[in-house]
């Protein structure tokens, strides 16, 4: 049995994933942003002793802001030019000692916060601390 696609469906397919793993990678940002308020929208806080003093602190100001996002893709795998089909490049990705080997490169890279995020977090402080 071949394993042979065109390489424009092997980098669509490669895109898809990509986009895929970008929402995924946002939907954990969200999530994780979101458990720092309550339903009605209020910023869930803790409290901090300091000396005699207890301050209030809004949870998101240490929740991890650093979002992860794919900046390029790394996948070492090998593969040969089947030929060419209907106008298309074909690859066969199967095993085969005598395929030519072709790179690709995945590296996840973290962000800064963005700047809603870090107004948000200058805002909390400014309301929560003394």
């Amino acid at each position: 049995m071949k394993h042979t696609v065109s390489a424009y469906q092997f980098m669509e397919i490669l895109e898809l994933s990509m986009a895929k793993a970008g929402q995924a990678m946002d939907r954990e940002y969200q999530k994780n942003i979101c458990s720092c308020f309550r339903e009605d929208g209020t910023p869930k806080d803790f409290r901090i002793r300091a000396g005699q003093e207890s301050l209030s602190v809004p949870r998101l100001c240490m929740a991890r802001l650093n979002p992860l996002s794919l900046k390029t893709i790394r996948l070492d795998f090998d593969c040969c030019i089947e030929g060419i089909q209907k106008g298309e490049l074909m690859l066969n990705l199967s095993k085969n000692d005598s395929k030519l080997p072709m790179h690709v490169e995945i590296v996840l890279q973290s962000e800064d916060p963005s700047e809603g995020i870090m107004r948000i977090n200058d805002r909390l402080i400014s309301e929560y601390l003394p």
